[in-house]
């Protein structure tokens, strides 16, 4: 990356260009800081490639370089004790000197016990307000409870055909996220899920063999039906 500046009168602006080592795959102002961030990929070598961040002040068009942003920030833990719900929240910042990348590490402790309740990394930069710790929490017992929710009431109240539907559709979706994520579709077939399965569904074997006949698997029902019942441990 580059800037190339351009006076107009009293003004001096510039546009962000890119070399030829790095690719530009995304600019935007930073929430927190008001700098504009450029993410860049580029080579380490021959075999693996990074994000690279460059911060500029956007009216001056100032870089402003690891080792300058290291002296805003501090490099000490920030210690936050919210009392209203007993927990006490630990922050630090770190920052990448070769990559300019800044990572926001926090750790989420009940007092009454001094125990960790939940750890996060994330990237300090965003265009939107940054989700804490706390919010992340929050969410997580969210969509715990809303899972819990339906298999409790709503599942209960599905007709067979219905549950058939569900697991063929959970199943398909399942299995097609892991092979684009680069996993072996089979993979979801283990031992301690199909526990969890049955724990809430006492007929999966019929669910899992409706599954097997419906599928567009690319082999023949009788070659998956092996492979599914060799990893569940199913005779």
């Amino acid at each position: 990356m580059r800037l190339v500046y351009q006076n107009e009168g009293q003004s001096r602006k510039f546009v962000v260009t890119e070399t030829s080592d790095r690719e530009i795959t995304d600019q935007f102002i930073d929430y927190e800081t008001g700098y504009l961030i450029v993410e860049e990929i580029g080579k380490i070598d021959e075999s693996a490639r990074s994000y690279y961040y460059t911060l500029i002040e956007p009216k001056s068009g100032e870089i402003i370089v690891p080792q300058e942003r290291m002296k805003q920030i501090t490099k000490e833990e920030n210690v936050t004790i919210d009392e209203e719900n007993g927990w006490k929240i630990i922050t630090i910042r770190t920052i990448n000197k070769k990559t300019g990348s800044e990572l926001i590490h926090e750790k989420l402790i009940e007092l009454s016990t001094q125990k960790q309740i939940r750890s996060s990394t994330t990237s300090a930069f965003s265009p939107n307000p940054r989700k804490t710790i706390i919010d992340s929490y929050h969410e997580s017992k969210k969509q715990e409870q809303k899972h819990q929710d339906f298999w409790s009431q709503e599942y209960p109240n599905k007709t067979f055909e219905e549950k058939q539907i569900f697991w063929v559709e959970y199943i398909y979706r399942t299995m097609r996220m892991q092979g684009e994520s680069g996993y072996d579709e089979y993979g979801i077939f283990n031992q301690a899920s199909y526990e969890e399965w049955k724990a809430h569904e006492p007929q999966i074997d019929l669910m899992l063999d409706y599954v097997i006949r419906t599928l567009p698997f690319d082999l023949t029902e009788d070659e998956v039906r092996s492979i599914i019942n060799q990893r569940i441990d199913r005779s």
